[in-house]
C-alpha cells in the first residue's frame, strides 16, 4: 500500500507539474503543510526505501528515472479513517523544480496542495479549481 501511495503521488505529481510554469513562489512551507494535515502527528517521520524494483516500477510510470534512495513520508492512523499518509514531493516543471503535498487515504488521493513553485508562469496550478481534478485519484492494478 505505501509503494502504491509513493507511486500515485510521482504520478500525480508529474501531471501536476509537468506542463506549467510560473515564478519562484513559497506559498505554505512544508512543516506548515504537515501541521495543517496531521497536527502533533506531523513529526512521526517514515521513510520508504527505494529499491530497485521500486524505482523501476516509477521510472515506468513517469518516464524518468528516480534520484533518490529514499522518500519521506507521514503516517496518521486514526482508527475511524484508515491509513492516511501525507507526502511532499518534488519534481521539475518545464524547466524549475516545484514542491506539492499529497495527501492518501486508503490508496486514493484526497488532497493536493501545491508548496512551493519556481517556474517563470503558470501559477493556477495551486488554486483549487484546478487541484481539485486530482481528488479521488487512484492507480490501477497496472499502474
Amino acid at each position: 500500500m505505501l509503494k502504491k501511495s509513493f507511486y500515485l503521488g510521482l504520478v500525480t505529481a508529474s501531471l501536476l507539474l509537468a506542463s506549467f510554469r510560473c515564478s519562484a513562489e513559497i506559498y505554505q512551507t512544508n512543516e506548515h503543510f504537515l501541521q495543517s494535515i496531521l497536527g502533533p502527528n506531523a513529526k512521526m517521520v517514515q521513510t520508504l526505501w527505494i529499491t530497485k524494483p521500486i524505482a523501476e516500477t516509477a521510472e515506468k510510470i513517469l518516464g524518468h528515472s528516480v534520484k533518490r534512495y529514499t522518500q519521506k513520508y507521514w503516517r496518521d492512523t486514526d482508527k475511524n479513517e484508515g491509513a492516511k499518509t501525507v507526502w511532499i514531493l518534488d519534481e521539475i516543471g518545464k524547466e524549475e523544480p516545484i514542491t506539492a503535498g499529497f495527501v492518501v487515504l486508503n490508496g486514493k488521493i484526497i488532497s493536493v496542495t501545491v508548496l512551493a513553485y519556481q517556474e517563470s508562469r503558470g501559477n493556477e496550478v495551486r488554486y483549487p479549481n484546478f487541484l481539485n481534478q486530482y481528488q479521488g485519484v487512484g492507480l490501477k492494478a497496472n499502474n
